[in-house]
């Protein structure tokens, strides 16, 4: 083997690709496990600190959605006793403009 030679599936700790998947993974850690209702109330407790307006709205969805607000912008809620995907979750909050690590 020539010297300097590494495995195909070998990623430099200082790469991109190296910490944007420990920065998701940490994100995906954090946000383990919530279901709706969970997230509506780290939600308020996020609003209360940035003094923001919250308002959840459960007659402006479809079915057992509702809508929710933080400050001017919003997004749908999946049925709150259930829980939500990690996908689900970041979307969410994207459309929200907060970081998942916020809350």
């Amino acid at each position: 083997m020539p010297s300097g030679w590494r495995p195909s599936w070998y990623v430099p700790a200082t790469s991109i690709a190296y910490t944007s998947f420990w920065r998701f993974a940490h994100i995906c850690a954090i946000l383990e496990n919530v279901t709706g209702s969970e997230f509506l109330r780290k939600l308020q407790r996020l609003a209360r600190r940035r003094a923001v307006r919250f308002q959840y709205e459960p007659s402006l969805g479809k079915g057992s959605h509702g809508r929710v607000w933080l400050d001017t912008v919003s997004t749908t809620l999946k049925y709150p006793k259930k829980e939500l995907g990690t996908g689900l979750l970041r979307a969410m909050c994207r459309d929200l403009r907060i970081e998942p690590r916020d809350l």
